[in-house]
């Protein structure tokens, strides 16, 4: 059976990480992306013998780097199986009190970079 390719986006911390370490242990091809893939390194000190693995430098914000991300996966399986879009990050303010400029951040990455992270998946072609 052909394994399949998991591109897994906020791979730093929490349940990116969590779940590229299981991955990774089941043997399935990972791609694991965040914006410093040192902390990637860091969880998993033997990454470079890892060949059912590739680290990639990624902010779903910027389209060049998605681009970039998705054709260098193609280039390694020929194929993106499962995309876990879980980059992402969370502003806590009371409406009222919170700051436009935070709140455009975040939906930035939150909801533009999740849209123009999947598009490129789903239509094959780079995101605008």
């Amino acid at each position: 059976m052909k394994k399949k390719v998991w591109f897994v986006t906020g791979t730093s911390t929490g349940l990116g990480k969590e779940l590229v370490k299981y991955l990774v242990q089941q043997k399935c091809n990972v791609v694991a992306t965040a914006r410093n893939i040192a902390t990637i390194k860091e969880y998993l000190p033997n990454w470079q013998a890892l060949d059912n693995l590739l680290l990639l430098t990624l902010d779903i914000t910027d389209p060049h780097q998605i681009k970039n991300a998705v054709q260098k996966s193609l280039e390694k399986w020929h194929t993106i199986d499962v995309l876990v879009n879980n980059a992402g990050y969370a502003y806590f303010s009371p409406v009222e009190g919170a700051a436009e400029n935070e709140i455009a951040a975040m939906f930035k990455v939150n909801l533009w970079g999740v849209k123009k992270n999947a598009g490129c998946y789903t239509t094959n072609h780079a995101p605008t």
